[in-house]
């Protein structure tokens, strides 16, 4: 994926706006599947000035899902700047951003995380780790989204396979001259160990 691939625009806070509502409706989207609730039609999740803000989004995603500390604090320093740049409106550069004493520690955590990859130090290098965290949030909450559609898949499967071999386990046991003494004593196994 290429850093201008989302946004083209020479402007950084629409560029980090841009991101951050694509990141936004990813983690409305995967909450409504994980609560099963269409989640554009929602008050909570949708689009209406009673939604629920981005950043209490997130925490109800950590408060479902486990994260990690790091994927925490990940999510939080994105959700901090793009506040930052949304808010402050004398915020146009990522210097200016860290200038705060709120920023030095952003800059520390991208530096941390990702002056591996891109050297730190230059306007150009911030944005690509900005670009870098938006990416790896997408996968986080993208996992979060597949791991939680498998695991659903996989219940409704376990159920229906269930349902299906009980309705013709009983056919079959209807067709035999033990078959209800078979199914009352499986009743009263079953009974016992429930009540144990």
């Amino acid at each position: 994926m290429d850093i201008n691939s989302i946004c083209q625009s020479e402007n950084l806070r629409l560029y980090i706006i841009e991101h951050t509502l694509i990141l936004e409706e990813l983690v409305s989207e995967t909450l409504g599947r994980i609560l099963n609730i269409d989640y554009e039609n929602s008050l909570s999740f949708g689009f209406g000035s009673v939604a629920l803000s981005f950043n209490q989004k997130v925490q109800l995603i950590s408060d479902i899902k486990t994260l990690t500390s790091q994927e925490r604090q990940k999510m939080k320093r994105i959700m901090e700047i793009r506040n930052k740049f949304a808010h402050v409106k004398r915020i146009e550069t990522f210097e200016q951003l860290f200038k705060l004493s709120s920023g030095k520690d952003i800059k520390k955590d991208l530096e941390n995380w990702y002056s591996i990859m891109i050297p730190k130090g230059e306007e150009k290098d911030y944005k690509y780790h900005f670009f870098l965290l938006f990416k790896e949030i997408g996968e986080i909450i993208w996992t979060i989204t597949v791991n939680h559609v498998t695991v659903n898949a996989k219940t409704h499967a376990n159920a229906s396979f269930t349902t299906t071999y009980l309705k013709y386990l009983e056919q079959e046991l209807a067709q035999n001259e033990e078959g209800n003494d078979i199914k009352d004593r499986a009743l009263q196994k079953t009974k016992h160990e429930l009540q144990t």
